[in-house]
């Protein structure tokens, strides 16, 4: 991993498909860095447990899911509302 992520204390990163496959994992990588981590993710439920998984995991308490359909420009618009 390239040494600017080593220290993540003072990034906030989002990730989109964060509940499964290559998102989840650069999600959980992110997340050991103590950075904040956004998951976004289309299923609420998912997002969730993967946000839980990854904070047990990690023991990093800055992770936080949101659900979204990045398909779908009113979802895409009220999701970065929320998050700024």
């Amino acid at each position: 991993m390239p040494s600017y992520f080593l220290d993540g204390r003072n990034k906030t990163i989002v990730i989109t498909g964060a509940n499964s496959g290559i998102g989840r994992e650069i999600a959980l990588a992110l997340a050991q860095t103590g950075a904040t981590v956004i998951l976004i993710c289309r299923n609420k439920e998912k997002a969730t447990a993967t946000a839980a998984e990854i904070i047990e995991a990690t023991t990093n308490p800055r992770v936080y899911p949101y659900n979204a359909n990045l398909e779908n420009q009113k979802e895409i618009k009220n999701t970065a509302q929320r998050i700024s």
